[in-house]
């Protein structure tokens, strides 16, 4: 996988992390990742971005831009229990892609409090 990687190895603070406005006892969701020779679940906290979820958690994730322009980011979450997400921004991809459960990882935020989720770059 390319990363447009800074080199400090980041990709920057979470744009729209609002988990300080977020209640301090909101359940974080989880997040099954499947990527490339990588399965391992991880911490997703109310309110952060997945593709920051990610990489917080060490997990060498795909991006680009960061800002739902390129989809570099591109992949599937599939929720369980009724769990939902939303994307802050999506200037990628269509209704179809959507419907097929694809999201931006750099875009995409956990609506549900201690949902299960999960996460797949091989499509």
């Amino acid at each position: 996988m390319t990363n447009s990687i800074p080199d400090d190895n980041s990709a920057g603070d979470d744009p729209a992390d609002d988990s300080a406005a977020t209640p301090s006892d909101a359940k974080p969701s989880t997040a099954h990742v499947f990527m490339e020779d990588t399965e391992e679940d991880i911490e997703w906290p109310a309110g952060k971005r997945l593709l920051y979820a990610m990489l917080d958690a060490g997990l060498d994730a795909p991006y680009g831009c960061t800002e739902g322009e390129c989809g570099a980011c591109q992949c599937v979450v599939e929720p369980h229990d009724n769990a939902t997400t939303h994307m802050v921004h999506n200037n990628v991809l269509d209704e179809y892609d959507i419907a097929d459960d694809m999201t931006l990882a750099c875009q995409t935020v956990s609506d549900t409090p201690g949902g299960k989720f999960d996460v797949s770059y091989d499509f």
